[in-house]
Formats: C-alpha cells, structure tokens, sequence
C-alpha cells in the first residue's frame, strides 16, 4: 500500500503572504497558488516533519474548537503511517476507521473505495488521501 499524509492551510490567494509567514515560522513545507482559481495552499507532507515540527505545535497550543479532536486522531494516523502500520491490509483497516471521524470523511467513504486498486500480484491502494489525511486547518 502507498500513502502520505499531509498538513494544509487553504486560503484566497490574496491572503498568500500570510501563509509564507506560516512556512518561514515553522521552517517547513511548501506554498502553492493554484493557476485554475483564486487558493493558495500551505501543505507539509514528510512525515517526519509533521512528527517534528506541526504536531508538537497543535499539541503545545492546542486547539480551542471541535479541530481539535479531528487533529488527535490525524496525529494517531501520521503516527501509524511513520511506523508503516498503513502498508498492509491489516494496517489500513485499523487506521480506516480514525478517517471515518475525521472532517466528516464518513459522509466521502464510497469516494475512497472508488480509488481503491487491487493488481493481482500485490495489493496497493490508490486512496484520495487529500480527503483522508488532510488535516485543513
């Protein structure tokens, strides 16, 4: 199974400074301004920079709204993918249900499976994981 997780911050493009402000204070990540409409994206996607540098933030100055509880279980699943639980099928189907409280991702769930590949060879897993593991902020 293949995956990533990752970190983001969605904002009009007129706001686009603010999130070099936020990539220049945690020294992480990238900034993009989308060609097709008016979004630029914050995003962290190594692992071991969320382990590292966004997660010890939230949990330093956590979270004062229901974002909070969807931020303890994406940290549960970048936890699980750093130490590859989500490479086997055994792995994904106990990280599966962390996603199904996450963003409302229950409401997406038949989206997932949509993308899911099996080959005959090897088992690998094409998943939308924007909408699994994107934690927006």
């Amino acid at each position: 199974m293949e995956g990533s997780a990752s970190f983001e911050i969605n904002l009009h493009s007129r706001d686009v400074g603010i999130l070099y402000s936020i990539q220049s204070f945690f020294g992480v990540g990238t900034v993009a301004t989308r060609s097709d409409r008016p979004l630029s994206v914050y995003r962290v996607t190594q692992v071991k920079d969320l382990l590292a540098v966004i997660i010890p933030h939230f949990l330093n100055y956590p979270l004062l709204t229901a974002k909070f509880s969807d931020f303890y279980l994406w940290t549960e699943v970048v936890k699980k993918m750093d130490s590859k639980e989500h490479l086997n099928l055994s792995g994904f189907l106990t990280i599966l249900p962390y996603y199904a409280s996450i963003n409302g991702f229950l409401l997406r769930l038949p989206l997932v499976f949509q993308t899911l590949h099996l080959s005959h060879d090897q088992p690998k897993f094409y998943l939308l994981l924007s909408i699994l593991i994107g934690f927006l902020f």
